[in-house]
């Protein structure tokens, strides 16, 4: 599944193994483009700006809901002059039949998490050094600008003012 986040264009995407209940750790690494911003600053006034990328952790639970087929496979000891019966049984033949659905599967439930830490909002804080005053801007991603490339985010440049 996958979990958008805000208006980043950002992702969560997870994925599964049912072969065992080992952690799987995946990293993808992004690409932000961030095009020049331009910054009013009045006459005899000296501005600190300062740009970051603000994270969040992200986790959650999710439901896991699978189908099964197959069959069972075994042996019967009998006596030691005569060899073992083998048996196997199809899957429909061992379940109730009100488990079964049409294609002779069964669905089976299960449970699993997630986390992740990712950049979530690109943050520019201007400060005036003469007054201390501060102002912070969220800079917004540029959905026309949109990236084939999903490693890729791009944002949109704005008119910031000095405070």
């Amino acid at each position: 599944f996958t979990v958008p986040f805000n208006e980043t264009g950002v992702s969560l995407t997870t994925s599964y193994s049912f072969a065992n209940t080992n952690t799987n750790t995946n990293s993808k690494e992004i690409t932000h483009n961030v095009p020049s911003q331009d910054i009013l600053v009045p006459a005899n006034t000296t501005v600190e700006v300062i740009a970051y990328l603000k994270k969040v952790n992200v986790k959650g639970n999710v439901k896991l809901v699978g189908q099964v087929s197959g069959s069972e496979w075994g042996e019967i000891p009998s006596y030691l002059a005569f060899p073992r019966d083998g048996y196997k049984f199809s899957l429909s033949d061992t379940v109730n039949k009100s488990d079964l659905n049409e294609d002779g599967t069964i669905n089976i439930n299960g449970k699993g998490n997630y986390s992740a830490v990712m950049g979530d909002e690109l943050i520019v804080k201007v400060r005036n050094l003469n007054t201390n005053n501060v102002q912070e801007y969220v800079i917004p991603v540029d959905k026309k600008e949109k990236s084939n490339d999903s490693n890729i985010v791009k944002y949109r440049s704005l008119s910031i003012k000095a405070p």
